[in-house]
């Protein structure tokens, strides 16, 4: 349960602690959401948050942007970071180029990251959050 756990995050964490995780981006018109959308590959997830049609059977739910920022903001912590990958390159190379190339792909896909990733239409998405220090205001 995606709520329960980032629940669970702010639990534990200590205020001012961090967390660094990565999910599969549900943010619309990366290259990969568009070839889903297209072929029809959009599917609801148990959950109802949604997935796509050809995810590893380990991704349950792909999160939005939208998503992630209303979990934080119900369990009281704050985005500090979001940054996205697999945007057009890592497509490219994963579903067109043959693995015998291999040793091409990498530098290819890995321009995702330098030139892209701050725009949220990844395929996945790093998220750092934080748990908020109370200050205490005297008067």
């Amino acid at each position: 349960d995606v709520r329960d756990t980032i629940r669970e995050w702010a639990r534990v964490l200590k205020p001012g602690g961090k967390i660094l995780f990565t999910t599969p981006s549900a943010n619309k018109y990366s290259l990969e959401w568009l070839m889903m959308a297209a072929s029809n590959g959009l599917e609801t997830s148990a959950d109802g948050i949604g997935r796509f049609r050809r995810d590893d059977s380990s991704h349950l739910r792909r999160l939005s942007s939208d998503d992630v920022k209303g979990f934080f903001a119900e369990s009281g912590l704050q985005i500090v970071r979001a940054r996205f990958r697999t945007h057009f390159f890592t497509t490219i190379v994963h579903d067109f180029i043959p693995t015998r190339y291999h040793r091409l792909a990498q530098p290819i896909a890995g321009l995702d990251w330098r030139l892209l990733r701050w725009f949220s239409n990844g395929a996945s998405m790093v998220v750092v959050g934080e748990k908020p220090v109370k200050r205490i205001h005297e008067t």
